[in-house]
């Protein structure tokens, strides 16, 4: 049953790849092939090529692709007022490293967890992870094999028993790479290690 949303782009195609997700153009006039790392992503790109395919005139058509739509969309069925859930779901246990692995993929939850069971549900996009009743850790799904998503706020708590143990850890290096990490954090890093440590550490 057809539903009323964006029309999509019949030229266009996603693919896994061995780095994540690729989109493919294979339209006859051009032919792009894009990688991307997230779902997110690849929804921004199939959505800004399916705008740009609205302009497209088909061969032997009168109407572009998007005057068609405009008479095609008001005859489809509108979508059901609740959405569907699609989620599997598991019951891994938190290692030692605050993390838990599902589909081959490790997430990180808060430290005080470690060696519980917790429950997840299992998106196409999103991993959410539960115990007690209560949310306590949401992820964008990893594809792939053997990777880590580890998010810093889960691991504060250690700085109280062990300040410098998040020095170097992945949890941090992530943070950067998502661009919350300032410069100042740095700066005040280094003070407190400064004022902890006058000697340095061994």
């Amino acid at each position: 049953m057809a539903s009323a949303g964006k029309p999509s782009a019949a030229s266009i195609r996603a693919e896994p790849t061995s780095h994540g997700l690729g989109i493919t153009n294979g339209s006859p006039s051009c032919s792009v092939r894009k990688r991307c790392a997230f779902f997110a992503e690849l929804n921004r790109m199939l959505l800004a090529g399916c705008e740009a395919d609205l302009a497209r005139r088909i061969d032997g058509r009168q109407h572009t692709v998007g005057e068609e739509w405009a008479v095609e969309r008001p005859l489809l069925v509108t979508l059901p007022a609740e959405a569907f859930d699609a989620c599997e779901s598991a019951t891994p246990r938190v290692d030692a490293k605050s993390l838990v692995t599902i589909r081959q993929n490790r997430y990180s939850v808060p430290v005080a967890l470690a060696g519980l069971k917790v429950s997840a549900r299992i998106g196409a996009r999103e991993i959410t992870i539960n115990h007690g009743g209560r949310e306590v850790a949401r992820h964008e799904r990893l594809h792939g094999k053997f990777g880590t998503s580890a998010q810093l706020v889960h691991y504060l708590e250690l700085l109280a028993r062990k300040p410098g143990g998040q020095e170097h850890s992945v949890a941090l290096a992530q943070e950067r790479d998502r661009g919350r990490w300032p410069d100042c954090f740095d700066q005040l890093w280094r003070l407190l290690v400064e004022s902890l440590w006058p000697l340095g550490r061994r």
